[in-house]
């Protein structure tokens, strides 16, 4: 149970506002207002430092304008003497700004002064002064002298001269009141600090209670840092000034500059709050329209639940309402109809369908949600019971057995209509034992739209035939290529020889008669093996005539005589008085026994006895043909006259064979309307025994 189900949909709309309200609040604090409040200091720093640089720059064309005035009272001093008292009072009275003037000799200490009347009588008892050097004119000093209760905040400059090689310093002071009122007042609120820096002092602070760490500027631009001082943090902006080695430091509280930022917040704030006041007596009206209708259809499908399905539900009023009215009348109208058909029809039909999975011959297996199997039809348990698994095993278990190895998989997916498919396809083998299976896995995994699962099906194919088949043929087709390399490799290397000089008549035939060999070899196999297969498709044709096999046995008895020498192995033949004539190609008889009786010899050991025998019985004559050797696995018969088979074992591994002879002699027996059997016991070997009817008789057949 979801945790919405447990509430009705009044207090789900409820709940949904109050979230909706609780997250639009957290995304402006959390999200919306560090960010605006970042952009917000960063414009307004920007603002304050182009005002603190206006500051600077008119700061620095009072100094230049002091500075300009003082450079033409020392050239007029220097160069026209008479003129000097005259130009100075004109000066005076142009500049307001003018204190006082005093020209002092430094060889005779006397002193020429000139004051502003603007200016009352002034003590200029100064204190000693510190003196900076000019950026903009070489010569010209400058100091700073602070407001006092006697004075104003002043800055004198001076510069020394010589007249006639008496040198004289000319010091001028100017009113610095204003120059500090316009470096000071930055307008962006209450709270600010400012302080104008010099390289050994502080020069004047609007706070000097403040004691602010000393900053200093750094290259010949702006420079911004962020500080914390008494428990609050500030940005501080130092500014140079360009005519004088002095700087300007700004320092700024950052609830300052933010204030715009939290007004917003506040004001946000309480415009979500109005908002979610709103949707609630909103959220409350629309949930009171929308349950009255959803009562109502609740009751009219309350027969439903009792298996009354006759009863047509009411039209809802609430259009919203009306796609499910249609979906839930439409399957009462279904219900309806199914619980008037025939339910012994559909049990016999749920029945039919079982009992054709249950026999199929492929595997099939059907699961509940928990990965349970819910049915399994024959062959599939018959798989269970053959890898040693428990009938109580899941799915899982199933992809979890130790000797299980996944050659190929394959994945996909499909949505059909509410349901959502899984499949997979994969091909696998298992070892429980010394055997090998071979399986194609289908495995359909049905889930619902909510990604829940709702059952599978597994479908299996047995590939171990198949699998086995495909390595005989990639086996067998290498002992082909290395049995026609052999006598290619003897023509070859015989022709390369005789192309390559010049023999004697007898040497030549002996090669050429070796080429022959190698040839006739390389046709014997190739015939073979395209014979098999011209028998299997039924395209070759069996010219039959009467044929006596006694003939054709003593003859491969001769023929066999030398390889049967070389592992000590005696033909012994039994045959009765009389054994009629059968019809058949001599031909392809004679190569049916040799396959068999060459095989006697190799696959047995040494010293042993080989018996044939040659019998009537009614109407057919019966060939049959015990070595006394290796013997054949049970688990190999079955399989032995397919072709490409060939049986592996410690005793045989080493005996050179295509797998094409038992099937080659298989099909000529079966085309002459005969057949061969395999009795294999330690006792005796193999015996192979093939009945094949006689003359009248294969030619009525």
């Amino acid at each position: 149970m979801s945790f919405f189900s447990k509430f009705s949909l009044r207090n789900r709309i409820f709940l949904l506002v109050g979230s909706l309200l609780i997250g639009s609040i957290l995304i402006i604090w959390l999200g919306v207002f560090p960010h605006y409040e970042k952009l917000v200091i960063q414009e307004r720093m920007t603002i304050i430092s182009e005002q603190q640089q206006y500051a600077v720059e008119n700061a620095d064309r009072q100094l230049s304008y002091w500075a300009g005035t003082v450079r033409y009272l020392t050239e007029t001093l220097a160069s026209r003497p008479e003129a000097f008292e005259s130009t100075l009072k004109n000066e005076i009275a142009l500049n307001p700004d003018i204190i006082k003037v005093r020209v002092l000799a430094l060889n005779t200490n006397e002193e020429l002064e000139a004051q502003n009347t603007n200016y009352p009588r002034l003590n200029f008892s100064l204190p000693s002064l510190e003196w900076y050097k000019l950026k903009a004119i070489d010569g010209l000093d400058i100091a700073y002298v602070p407001k006092s209760d006697s004075l104003p905040a002043i800055f004198t400059l001076k510069q020394q001269i010589e007249i006639d090689d008496t040198p004289f310093s000319l010091n001028c002071f100017f009113d610095a009141s204003a120059f500090q009122e316009g470096v000071s007042n930055i307008p962006i609120g209450k709270g600010l600090f400012v302080r104008m820096l010099s390289p050994g002092r502080n020069l004047f602070e609007t706070e000097p209670t403040l004691q602010f760490p000393d900053l200093k500027n750094i290259g010949q631009v702006t420079s911004i840092k962020a500080v914390v001082h008494g428990g609050r943090k500030w940005q501080v902006l130092i500014a140079p000034f360009s005519q004088a080695p002095f700087d300007l430091l700004l320092a700024v509280p950052e609830s300052l500059i933010a204030q715009p930022a939290k007004q917003l917040l506040f004001f946000s704030s309480m415009f979500a709050i109005g908002i979610a006041v709103l949707m609630i007596g909103v959220g409350w009206a629309a949930s009171h329209q929308v349950t009255k209708p959803v009562m109502k259809l609740a009751a009219a499908v309350e027969p439903m639940s009792q298996l009354d399905f006759s009863q047509p539900i009411k039209k809802p009023e609430l259009p919203e309402l009306i796609s499910l009215y249609e979906v839930i009348e439409a399957m009462r109208g279904s219900l309806d109809r199914y619980k008037k058909l025939n339910v012994e029809k559909l049990i016999v039909e749920e029945w039919k369908n079982r009992f054709l999975m249950t026999y199929t011959p492929d595997m099939i297996a059907i699961g509940d949600e928990n990965g349970k199997f819910t049915f399994k039809n024959k062959r599939f348990s018959e798989l269970l019971q053959e890898l040693q698994l428990p009938e109580t095993l899941t799915k899982n278990d199933f992809f979890s057995i130790p000797s299980m190895e996944i050659n190929r998989e394959v994945h996909q997916e499909e949505e059909i209509k509410s349901f959502h498919l899984k499949m997979r396809q994969v091909e696998f083998s298992v070892a429980p034992a010394e055997t090998i299976y071979h399986f194609a896995l289908q495995d359909v995994a049905l889930f619902s739209e909510q990604k829940e699962s709702k059952g599978f099906l597994m479908i299996l194919h047995d590939l171990t035939n198949e699998r086995d088949l495909e390595r005989i043929k990639l086996e067998t087709l290498g002992i082909i290529v290395h049995e026609l390399r052999s006598p290619l490799m003897g023509i070859i290397g015989f022709s390369d020889l005789m192309l390559s000089q010049e023999y004697e008549h007898d040497t030549r035939k002996q090669y050429l008669e070796a080429i022959y060999k190698s040839g006739s070899k390389l046709s014997d196999l190739v015939d073979r093996f395209l014979n098999v297969l011209r028998m299997e498709s039924g395209q070759m044709d069996i010219l039959t005539s009467p044929v006596q096999l006694i003939p054709i046995v003593e003859s491969l008895v001769l023929s066999l005589d030398a390889q049967a020498q070389k592992k000590s192995v005696k033909f012994v033949c039994t045959y009765e008085s009389e054994i009629p004539e059968i019809l058949a190609s001599e031909e392809l008889m004679r190569e049916a026994l040799q396959n068999l009786m060459t095989n006697a010899i190799k696959y047995g050991g040494k010293n042993r006895t080989v018996e044939i025998t040659l019998k009537r019985e009614d109407n057919f004559v019966i060939f049959s043909i015990t070595d006394y050797g290796y013997g054949i696995p049970p688990e190999a018969q079955d399989k032995l006259f397919t072709k490409f088979y060939r049986v592996e074992n410690e005793k045989t591994k080493n005996e050179k064979g295509t797998g094409l002879g038992l099937a080659y002699v298989k099909e000529i027996v079966t085309r002459h309307h005969g057949k061969i059997t395999l009795e294999s016991r330690p006792e005796i070997g193999c015996c192979f025994t093939i009945t094949l009817p006689v003359g009248n008789m294969a030619s009525e057949k």
